[in-house]
């Protein structure tokens, strides 16, 4: 299906959300990196980014990403 369709990001995000339930985190930040490519302002991606992240307690990263959150009108991370 990728193969197919290589530009449809929510394809991407699937996976990756596949892979965090899972309990692959690194596999879920590769397919959410290729999410981003496709779609850079996709808020849900972030999300989950961010989520991973303080699982991973990578604290600077989630910062950093909690940081592009809020310039969203879509969320505000607390």
């Amino acid at each position: 299906m990728l193969e197919l369709s290589a530009d449809y990001s929510w394809a991407y995000f699937n996976i990756a959300q596949i892979y965090w339930e899972l309990n692959r985190t690194q596999d879920a930040m590769v397919m959410l990196s290729k999410t981003l490519e496709k779609n850079p302002k996709d808020i849900e991606v972030r999300k989950l980014m961010a989520q991973i992240l303080i699982k991973e307690a990578k604290l600077d990263e989630v910062s950093f990403v909690c940081s592009l959150l809020m310039h969203s009108a879509y969320f505000v991370c607390e």
